[in-house]
C-alpha cells in the first residue's frame, strides 16, 4: 500500500524509547532484588537449599528480564503515528486510532506530556487483550481516546506540532 505524498509518518523518538528502557531494566532489576530476597530468606530458613536459592532466581530473573525488554522493544518499534490532511491515525500493538481532524476535542499538555484527545468520530480498533486491559485497568480506561504526541517529540518547534498546527491551530495552547 502505498503512503499519500501528504502524509507523514512518525516513529518513537530515541530519547523516548531510551527512558522507556530504561525504566524496563529498573524495574527488573527491582525484581530481581525481590527474588533474591526472598529466596534468601528460604535458604537462610532451611526450606530451601544455597543452590536452588540463587539459581531459581536467576532463571527467574532471565526469564523475566528477556519478557520486559522485548514486550518494550516490540510496543516501542511498532508504534507510529501517520499525519494527513484526512486526520491523524495512531497505530500501536493491540490499538488504532483513526480520527479525522473534526474528531479531535483537544490536545492536552500535563507535565509536559502531549496528549490529543479524541471524540465522536474517531474509529478505534483494540485487540482483545487490550479490551481486557482497558476494562480492568483504571489508568487504561481511555486507552481508545488518547494519543500521545510526546512519544514522537512534540514540542513547540517539532515538525509534528508544526503539522498538527496547521490542521486544527484552534486546539493548541499558546505559550
Amino acid at each position: 500500500m502505498a503512503t499519500p505524498p501528504n502524509q507523514q509518518t512518525y516513529t518513537v523518538e530515541p530519547s523516548y524509547r531510551k527512558a522507556s528502557l530504561i525504566g524496563a531494566w529498573v524495574g527488573v532489576a527491582c525484581a530481581l532484588l525481590l527474588v533474591l530476597g526472598v529466596f534468601a530468606l528460604g535458604a537462610r530458613s532451611g526450606v530451601l537449599t544455597t543452590w536452588t536459592s540463587y539459581l531459581l532466581p536467576s532463571g527467574l530473573f532471565l526469564v523475566f528480564a528477556a519478557s520486559t525488554l522485548w514486550g518494550s522493544t516490540y510496543r516501542l518499534r511498532d508504534t507510529r503515528l501517520q499525519v494527513s490532511a484526512r486526520g491523524i491515525t495512531y497505530t500501536a500493538p493491540g490499538l488504532c486510532i483513526d480520527a479525522p481532524w473534526e474528531a479531535i476535542e483537544r490536545i492536552e499538555e500535563p507535565t509536559r506530556q502531549a496528549t490529543c484527545i479524541v471524540g465522536k468520530g474517531a474509529d478505534a480498533k483494540l485487540a482483545p487483550w487490550m479490551q481486557i486491559v482497558k476494562a480492568v485497568a483504571t489508568a487504561s480506561r481511555e486507552v481508545d481516546r488518547r494519543i500521545p504526541l510526546y512519544m514522537f517529540g512534540w514540542d513547540a518547534h517539532s515538525p509534528l506540532c508544526r503539522e498538527v498546527s496547521r490542521r486544527v491551530p484552534h486546539l493548541l495552547i499558546e505559550g
